[in-house]
């Protein structure tokens, strides 16, 4: 557990176990792969920056992340000029690739890259679609391939 305020740590501290068979310790630098359940936190902590005046939810990535500036989308062959905004990033209309880069797969797990690494690798990815032109996550990409196999099951039984 951390809390912070402002730039001073007032608590750090461990608790349980890392490894209850082993009974090795949790420690407080441990790593842990939550992968989508820190998005509502990282919004929450963009809209503060929103509340503050530091960032505009209008603004474009590519004003922090300077490698989102030339964008191409899947099955387009000139780069778009449809910028992505902070806004999309948080409503999933930015049309990142779902899938990741190879290179990325176990990035929590094997820590290989840096974080500007990442960013590069993700930004040189073609875009699924693009950006502000429709809504999508992870669940429900997998909604539609169930659906897909449902369909599919039934014309192979007629």
């Amino acid at each position: 557990m951390m809390v912070v305020q402002r730039d001073n740590v007032l608590a750090l501290e461990a608790a349980g176990y890392a490894d209850l068979a082993a009974k090795r310790p949790m420690r407080t630098d441990a790593i842990f792969d939550i992968r989508s359940i820190s998005k509502p936190i990282t919004v929450f902590g963009a809209l503060l920056l929103v509340d503050d005046g530091k960032l505009a939810l209008e603004d474009p990535l590519a004003k922090s992340l300077p490698e989102f500036s030339r964008l191409t989308v899947k099955g387009q062959s000139q780069p778009t000029n449809v910028p992505i905004t902070i806004r999309q990033l948080m409503n999933h209309s930015s049309g990142i690739a779902e899938d990741r880069p190879p290179e990325l797969e176990n990035i929590t797990r094997t820590f290989d890259h840096s974080l500007a690494q990442d960013v590069v690798l993700v930004a040189q990815q073609p875009l699924d679609f693009t950006p502000g032109s429709k809504w999508t996550a992870e669940r429900d990409r997998k909604l539609d391939a169930a659906k897909e196999q449902r369909k599919n099951r039934r014309q192979g039984a007629a």
